[in-house]
Formats: C-alpha cells, structure tokens, sequence
C-alpha cells in the first residue's frame, strides 16, 4: 500500500543495515556466515521519513496566506491571554502550596511551645522538689 498523500507513489519500504559491533549473544565464530546474518535490519524510523514527506507534501499543496496586521494582533492577544491564565493559575497553585505550608508550620510551632511548656514545668517541678527554687519562685542560686 502506497502513502495516502502521494497515491501515485509506489509502496515504499525503509530500512537500515546496522553492522554488529558487539554481539554477545552470538559467541560462535561468524566465519562461514554470510553478510545477511553479520547486519540488523534496523525499521524503528522508517515511518518517520514517510510521516515528513507526507507533511511536506500536505503543506507544498496548502496556498500560503499571508495574514493581516489585525489578524496576527489577534493571535499576538490570544497568546497573550492563553499566557496570562497560566501565570495566574501557577500563581495559585504556588500560593495554596505557601498556604499548606503556613498552617502545617503553626501546628508545628503550636506543639513545639506546648512541648516546651511542659519540660518548663517539669524542669521547676524538680527544682521545688529538690529545693532550688527560692520563696519568690526565682532561682535560688542566681543562675540558669
């Protein structure tokens, strides 16, 4: 079957013989063998080149149209729009994002200085018990 875009053009078949270089699953001598079994037939791109020709052919039948001044205006502010709402909706992502992090870092902080609270009145629970508070409840020995 030949390409849809050039219906006179015969059915093509791309291929590329590819010398072995490092052939380990082969370890028998290849003396004896012939060229065919010493190359790869590599059809991994061969679509590519017919998918190109068949673009360029496409584009060589399309008139070209040159657009007017308005015309690329238009498409200038089109683009322009397109790029502003995916500034704006990075923007919010970024700032949902700072906005996860601020509440995640308050009950951080909120458990940090309860934390701190508590080893506070446990380190003067032991002072009391062991007599280094004076009357006042100021350190008795008039450092920390």
């Amino acid at each position: 079957m030949g390409n849809p875009f050039e219906p006179d053009a015969p059915p093509t078949t791309q291929s590329t013989i590819v010398p072995h270089e490092n052939d380990d699953d082969n370890d028998e001598s290849d003396e004896g063998q012939g060229e065919e079994d010493l190359t790869h037939h590599v059809d991994m791109y061969a679509g590519v080149s017919n998918l190109f020709a068949a673009c360029e052919a496409t584009n060589a039948t399309r008139p070209k149209r040159h657009r007017s001044e308005e015309e690329k205006r238009e498409e200038r502010l089109a683009a322009n729009r397109r790029s502003a709402r995916e500034s704006r909706n990075r923007k919010k992502l970024v700032f949902e994002e700072l906005q996860r992090s601020v509440a995640r870092l308050a009950e951080e902080n909120a458990a940090l200085r309860k934390e701190n609270q508590t080893i506070l009145n446990e380190m003067n629970a032991l002072k009391r018990q062991f007599g280094l508070m004076g009357a006042g409840g100021a350190d008795a020995g008039g450092s920390r």
